[in-house]
C-alpha cells in the first residue's frame, strides 16, 4: 500500500457521475449494466468494465453503447448510494484518477439532501475501508479514508475558495441534476438541516416536456439526446428553418419547475435572508424559472463541475 495519501473527490449522481483530483476534472453517464455474454460488433472497443465482488459491469458510454437497456441499475432508487451499481460507477471515477494500483486515499463523495441524514453513516461505513476491484483487467487494491456530505452544500466552499468571507453570511445553494434538486442552506458555515431539502424535478423532466410539447407544435419526435443542447441555445432547425424557442422553453421550464419553487419557497420564505447559488448541470436551464421567486439568485462559475469540485475544496481545507 502507498504511503502518500492522494485526495479526490467523486460525485455519483442519478444522471451523471463526475469526479476531480483538483487539477482534473472528468464526468461520465450513470448507466450501468452487467456485462453481457455477447457484445457484439465494436464491442472490443469498451474501456469501461469494472469487476467487483465477482461481478462484471460497464458503465457510462459503454453501458449505453453495448448493455441491455433492460438490465440498467436503477439510479433513482433510495438504496442506489452504496449498491453494487453505484460503486461501479464510483470506483470507475476513482481508476481515472490514481495511477498507483495500491493508492492510499483521502476521498469525498456526497448524497442527495433529503437522502443525507438517513444514509450518510451507512456509506461513510463502506468508504473507510481497502477495497480490491479491477477496471479493464488491471487490479487495484485501495484504502480509503472517506467523507460523506450533502451534493448541495458541498458547492459553496468552491465558492468559498474565491472569497471565505461568505461562509460568515447565510446562503443557499440549488442543485439542479438531472432527475432530482437538492437545496441546501448554511449559516456561517453551519449546515442548517431544517433549511435543507429536496425534490423529484430535474433536467429530465424539462427535456420530456418540450420534447411533447415539439410533437404537439411541430408534428415530429426528436432524440432526448439532442434536446440540451436546443435548450441550451434556444433554437432548432425544422425542415430548412430556424425556429426561435425562447419564449417557449422558459415557459416550460416555469412550468416544470413549479413543485421544485413551491418546495423551496416553503423551506426559504422568498429567501430575503439569503445569498443564492444555483449549480448542477441543469442550472443554465432553470434560472428564469428560479428568478420568478428568488430575483437576486445567481448560476455559480463552473455550475456543472461546482458540486464535485466543492467536494474536493471541502476535503483541501477542512476535512
Amino acid at each position: 500500500m502507498s504511503e502518500k495519501v492522494q485526495k479526490i473527490a467523486v460525485d455519483v449522481g442519478s444522471g451523471f457521475t463526475q469526479y476531480t483530483d483538483g487539477a482534473n476534472n472528468g464526468s461520465f453517464s450513470s448507466i450501468v449494466t452487467p456485462m453481457p455474454e455477447t457484445l457484439g460488433f465494436g464491442a472490443n472497443q469498451a474501456k469501461d468494465v469494472i469487476t467487483i465482488n465477482g461481478q462484471t459491469f460497464l458503465v457510462g458510454q459503454d453501458a449505453y453503447s453495448y448493455g441491455d437497456p433492460d438490465t440498467r441499475e436503477d439510479t433513482l432508487s433510495e438504496d442506489w448510494a452504496g449498491s453494487i451499481g453505484w460503486q461501479a460507477l464510483f470506483f470507475s471515477s476513482v481508476a481515472k484518477l490514481v495511477s498507483d494500483p495500491n493508492a492510499n486515499l483521502k476521498v469525498v463523495t456526497g448524497l442527495p439532501q433529503r437522502l443525507f441524514a438517513p444514509k450518510k453513516d451507512g456509506l461513510t461505513q463502506f468508504l473507510n475501508n481497502t477495497h480490491s476491484f479491477a477496471v479493464n483487467g488491471k487490479q487495484y487494491k485501495i484504502k480509503i479514508a472517506g467523507k460523506v456530505i450533502p451534493q448541495a452544500a458541498s458547492a459553496l466552499f468552491m465558492e468559498a475558495r474565491k472569497d471565505k468571507t461568505i461562509l460568515q453570511d447565510a446562503v443557499g445553494i440549488i442543485d439542479i441534476g438531472t432527475y432530482t434538486t437538492g437545496f441546501s442552506v448554511m449559516e456561517n458555515g453551519a449546515y442548517i438541516a431544517h433549511k435543507s431539502n429536496g425534490c423529484s424535478i430535474g433536467m429530465s423532466q424539462l427535456i420530456k416536456a418540450f420534447k411533447t410539447w415539439l410533437m404537439r407544435e411541430k408534428g415530429f419526435s426528436i432524440d432526448e439526446a439532442k434536446i440540451p443542447k436546443i435548450l441550451m441555445e434556444k433554437k432548432f432547425r425544422f425542415r430548412g428553418e430556424m425556429f426561435e424557442a425562447a419564449k417557449e422553453i422558459d415557459q416550460l421550464a416555469i412550468t416544470v419547475a413549479q413543485p421544485m419553487l413551491d418546495t423551496i419557497n416553503a423551506n426559504w420564505k422568498g429567501a430575503g435572508d439569503l445569498i443564492v447559488y444555483v449549480a448542477g448541470g441543469g442550472a443554465p436551464y432553470f434560472m428564469t424559472a428560479i428568478k420568478v421567486i428568488i430575483p437576486h439568485a445567481q448560476i455559480m462559475d463552473d455550475a456543472f463541475f461546482a458540486v464535485v469540485k466543492g467536494m474536493h475544496c471541502y476535503l483541501d481545507n477542512v476535512a
